[in-house]
């Protein structure tokens, strides 16, 4: 690992803002960051847009993380792959890799990359998600503190 990698990812542990695209080697770290932006009872807005819907938002409010977990277990192939799962007041969301770096990452096919930003803006702390689904439409999640992040 780089003294690049290494300073970013110690900027994504610090809790400050950060872009990146999801990996093996970031994994934990990301997983961490998001247990500590939603886990504790935080309130927060899950917005979604979807391509194949004119990317007209999905708004739900006042959500909350009822439980956050992972799974590391192979693809059939024996690929490794990573999941991360959160289930909150309305449903469950997710993202996975299968990728070991940044740099093997950045040199994926876009529609398996998994794009994370990690930022803070007037209303708080916000994470969103840029991928694509299943299908290969591109889909944008947010989720944002509510409250201002207290």
């Amino acid at each position: 690992m780089t003294a690049t990698v290494k300073r970013e990812y110690r900027r994504l542990a610090d809790g400050l803002p950060w872009h990146g695209l999801l990996a093996h080697d970031n994994f934990n770290l990301v997983t961490a960051r998001i247990r500590a932006l939603i886990g504790d009872g935080q309130r927060f807005t899950w917005v979604a847009t979807h391509e194949m819907s004119g990317l007209r938002p999905e708004v739900r409010t006042s959500q909350t993380a009822k439980k956050i977990h992972t799974s590391s277990e192979p693809l059939d192939d024996g690929t490794p792959y990573v999941h991360l799962w959160v289930h909150d007041s309305y449903g469950v969301w997710g993202i996975s890799t299968t990728t070991a770096d940044q740099a093997a990452a950045r040199n994926d096919d876009t529609r398996r990359q998994v794009v994370l930003h990690f930022e803070r803006t007037r209303s708080g702390e916000q994470l969103r998600i840029d991928q694509h689904a299943p299908c290969g439409d591109q889909i944008c999640w947010v989720i944002a503190l509510e409250g201002g992040g207290q």
